[in-house]
């Protein structure tokens, strides 16, 4: 450990050196006046220590981590409560605010998902990177005309309001997660295509790198979970930053087409299940003439994804009751073992023939 380093462990939130740190505050900071990063395992009962323990961090801090799932490099993730803990987390946050503004050398900000933004909370206007795994209001951030990077989980967060972030015109770098529900003060409510279409408004007003759209439900309408539309698709193309894009949701099949014309993409993941749908004893449940017409969708979306000219990271989760998957390397293995007899529309390829060709160029599936 570095002396200009202090680290309590995300994974080791009862130990003894967070157990003190947050005891005597004052004490263990009067040790850390050289420190530049910090990171600390803050859960939902902890926010009266946090609460002191702001007040005692060295001006000099550059980059601070809160939260017990702060330290983890990916910015999506499950968020780690429900709609009961989420209000019992939202009632701690706004009875201890946060008070950082002090920290004027703060440039990096990370806060867990036990640690939401709320109303109250003052951030440091020297702030040029952000990522929050959880938002209730928007009006902190509104203050920080320095920010570039912002990483948010828009799920508490009213379509409407996200066009405030339009206010920053710092921003060079955006990436927005949602979930399969929108949760706000308490109620929970799924995903609609008309909800979604209110954030997609939002989305080409900002520099939106990065878009996930994650866990299986996907827009609830009428009493029924449905797929994602072409609609939607079509306002990603107008995305000319994106670069990163996550689709758990359903998926209509149109979508793919979509998909095709970003041509600014380097990592893409989905779920289309084309294997488990038709491979095995459920080969049986479908026409000679639908196995083609499936072989051939197959195909197309394939040559599609192998076309995107900046594509280097491809995760297409193709059997999902074996959790396999293929990887821009099986992807072009599997094209190369097709050859030309492979080309979309041709239909020379049976789907039993592409299925078993393929099977083996997919890997497990990494959650």
């Amino acid at each position: 450990m570095g002396p200009n380093r202090y680290t309590a462990t995300a994974s080791d939130p009862e130990s003894e050196a967070w157990t003190t740190i947050l005891s005597h505050p004052s004490d263990c900071v009067y040790n850390m006046k050289q420190l530049t990063r910090l990171e600390l395992p803050v859960h939902m009962g902890d926010m009266a220590g946090l609460q002191h323990l702001q007040q005692c961090l060295p001006a000099g801090l550059q980059e601070l981590q809160l939260g017990a799932d702060a330290g983890s490099e990916q910015d999506e993730g499950a968020i780690a409560f429900g709609v009961i803990e989420g209000e019992e987390v939202l009632q701690g946050r706004q009875q201890y605010p946060l008070e950082l503004s002090h920290l004027t050398a703060l440039t990096k900000l990370t806060l867990s998902a036990s640690v939401p933004l709320v109303s109250d909370d003052e951030l440091p206007a020297t702030l040029l990177q952000l990522r929050l795994r959880q938002c209730f209001d928007l009006h902190p951030l509104l203050g920080l005309t320095k920010l570039q990077s912002l990483a948010l989980r828009p799920s508490t967060i009213p379509p409407r309001r996200l066009q405030d972030l339009t206010q920053l015109t710092s921003l060079t770098s955006v990436k927005l997660f949602y979930e399969g529900g929108y949760q706000q003060c308490g109620e929970f409510t799924h995903w609609s295509i008309q909800r979604l279409n209110e954030s997609a408004a939002v989305w080409i007003q900002l520099p939106v790198v990065s878009l996930g759209l994650y866990e299986g439900s996907g827009p609830y309408e009428g009493g029924v979970f449905g797929p994602l539309t072409v609609g939607l698709t079509k306002q990603m193309q107008k995305l000319a930053g994106l670069t990163s894009l996550t689709l758990d949701w359903p998926l209509e099949h149109a979508v793919f087409a979509g998909i095709g014309q970003l041509t600014h993409l380097r990592q893409l993941s989905l779920h289309w299940g084309w294997y488990d749908e038709y491979v095995g004893t459920r080969w049986t449940e479908h026409t000679a003439e639908q196995l083609a017409n499936c072989a051939d969708a197959v195909l197309h979306v394939m040559h599609g994804f192998a076309a995107l000219p900046h594509l280097q990271e491809l995760c297409w989760l193709c059997d999902e009751d074996r959790d396999l998957c293929l990887s821009l390397e099986g992807l072009q293995q599997s094209l190369e073992q097709l050859g030309p007899r492979g080309a979309p529309g041709s239909m020379q390829v049976s789907f039993h023939e592409l299925a078993a060709l393929v099977e083996p160029n997919m890997e497990e599936y990494e959650y």
